[in-house]
């Protein structure tokens, strides 16, 4: 299944399922290993819902093991802008979640030989918080990425010593 045909199939499942507020919704590696939900927060644990229908919805055999929700500022389609979010506005202790014992498929990667062969064809998915906390994202900093004409200079720059740190 295409990126673009199993995001649109999951944004048409959450909004079936009464979902508010989605900006935007990708699969990265479709029907394989995971999805990120862009969202305009509309209340408090509304991104905490989101990820729990989004996991829960059958958009695929085991799409959705991990699910990540981002802001509305945040390009779901820019693999490098979904890592800064979650890096920049995750944490740890708050925002993930783990559910055992969910659908998966025998074709999954981390299924053991011995779940396999014995049908139990079920493992753990993770939801991600990566949105700006509800209670306080007016005053949350704000954009801490490099301008990338700021950063061409300074690796224009700082070439040389740039090139003996890598």
């Amino acid at each position: 299944m295409s990126t673009i045909r199993s995001g649109a199939q999951l944004w048409h499942q959450l909004e079936d399922a009464g979902i508010t507020g989605i900006d935007e919704v990708t699969t990265i590696f479709p029907g394989i290993w995971f999805q990120v939900v862009s969202i305009e927060q509309q209340y408090a644990g509304h991104s905490t819902q989101v990820g729990m229908q989004a996991m829960s919805l059958p958009s695929g055999v085991w799409e959705g093991r991990i699910t990540i929700i981002v802001d509305e500022d945040v390009d779901v389609y820019d693999l490098a802008e979904v890592l800064w979010a979650t890096v920049s506005r995750c944490d740890p202790a708050e925002d993930l979640t783990v559910i055992e014992n969910c659908v998966s498929s025998r074709i999954n990667p981390r299924m053991s030989p011995e779940q396999t062969a014995s049908g139990d064809h079920t493992k753990s998915r993770m939801l991600i918080d990566a949105t700006k906390p509800y209670h306080w994202k007016e005053e949350f900093p704000e954009d801490t990425r490099l301008d990338p004409e700021l950063e061409a200079d300074l690796r224009a720059e700082y070439a040389e010593l740039l090139s003996t740190a890598e």
